[in-house]
């Protein structure tokens, strides 16, 4: 009993240890121009490459400064405190006496549990720290699950010193390898020269990028209006022809969600292949390629 009691013992010290002599930034690195390559497969298939990017930053009526990135929830930034925030535009959390959503805890202990913003609020836990050789430097990594409300997925982060998110695994979905990466000017690995993603203008609605994708059930699409606007949404085949309304009504302005079960008009399930979301509005037509596969 006294050497099972130790080894809890030195596991809580090595996960204070861990947890709180390294800065959030440090598993969470942002620098403007830092660039990160991930290699997607789907049950063991090579799928293509999923690039992020830092765009740029901006410091916030609240007094902070952000970073623009090209994932769903654009700008984020790390504090003093080991934890990652996002920037609310559109008060997600209904609560008006914030301005930011709470992200990801890397001072966290193993079991810790926390509610983050990602697309919804779902809730999070501190999984495990190990040890492990990327781009051949022995680091520590930090293990995050991502649990969404009402079981539509459990996500698993794996965040390396000095790399960042090394590692992504959609449960039932795909999966996410970093394969090269430019940190502050310090370039890891190998990236591929790959058709740059198109942005769309802050003044004009934006379409994050489905998720997850690949998907085998139901794929979730989100995105933000800047003003209240009739917003319809269709699902497209390879051969342009539309397989499913989604939606076609006024959307005020903030933030929206809604979700594709892979079935058609009239409630037949679809087969595996490429499709294309199209959200049209007033401000234009935006267009996003997803890989269903059943």
């Amino acid at each position: 009993m006294s050497v099972i009691k130790e080894v809890r013992r030195f596991l809580l010290l090595a996960s204070i240890f861990l947890g709180r002599s390294s800065q959030a930034q440090d598993f969470f690195p942002l620098h403007v121009g830092d660039h990160w390559q991930y290699e997607v497969y789907f049950q063991g298939t090579f799928r293509g490459y999923y690039d992020v990017r830092i765009l740029g930053d901006s410091t916030m009526p609240n007094g902070k400064k952000y970073y623009n990135t090209t994932e769903p929830w654009r700008w984020v930034r790390v504090n003093d405190s080991l934890s990652s925030y996002i920037y609310d535009f559109f008060n997600k959390d209904n609560d008006t006496t914030t301005t930011e959503l709470l992200l990801d805890k890397f001072g966290a202990l193993v079991g810790d549990w926390w509610y983050s913003y990602g697309f919804e609020r779902d809730s999070s836990r501190m999984e495990n720290f190990y040890n492990s050789t990327v781009f051949g430097e022995l680091t520590s990594v930090k293990v995050i699950s991502r649990y969404a409300p009402i079981g539509l997925w459990i996500t698993t982060r794996d965040y390396s010193r000095k790399h960042g998110l090394i590692y992504y695994l959609v449960e039932g979905g795909a999966s996410y390898y970093l394969v090269g990466a430019n940190i502050g000017g310090i370039v890891y690995g190998t990236i591929t020269s790959i058709e740059s993603p198109t942005f769309v203008a802050r003044d004009n609605i934006h379409v994050n990028d489905p998720y997850p994708n690949p998907f085998n059930s139901t794929v979730t699409i989100t995105f933000e209006t800047p003003s209240p606007a009739n917003v319809a949404i269709r699902i497209f085949d390879i051969l342009g022809r539309s397989i499913r309304k989604l939606s076609d009504e006024t959307r005020e302005a903030g933030y929206h969600i809604t979700r594709w079960d892979l079935l058609d008009d009239t409630g037949i399930p679809c087969p595996s292949g490429v499709y294309f979301i199209q959200i049209s509005s007033s401000e234009g037509v935006v267009s996003k390629r997803i890989l269903a596969i059943r």
